[in-house]
């Protein structure tokens, strides 16, 4: 399930800090989204109460956290097998 916030508190080097999360878990995806429509992509690192820490793959280099809104997609990286 999809959830979506706008409480990015502060992000330093790959690493950013999402308040006021709710049931979102350890590894799972997360997509950032920007006023302009830009995405990135990132994972979440760990949980501790409220807060998620996500390490960003892309980087955070531009990164306007007072507009951006965090993605959690409920769920974790997928590789495929044959």
């Amino acid at each position: 399930m999809l959830k979506e916030y706008k409480t990015i508190r502060e992000v330093v080097g790959p690493l950013m800090l999402v308040e006021n999360v709710e049931g979102d878990k350890y590894d799972e995806l997360v997509e950032i989204e920007q006023e302009n429509g830009e995405k990135r992509s990132g994972k979440v690192l760990e949980i501790n109460g409220d807060k998620a820490l996500v390490q960003l793959f892309e980087g955070s280099a531009g990164l306007k956290i007072s507009s951006s809104k965090a993605r959690f997609l409920g769920k974790s990286i997928e590789l495929g097998v044959s």
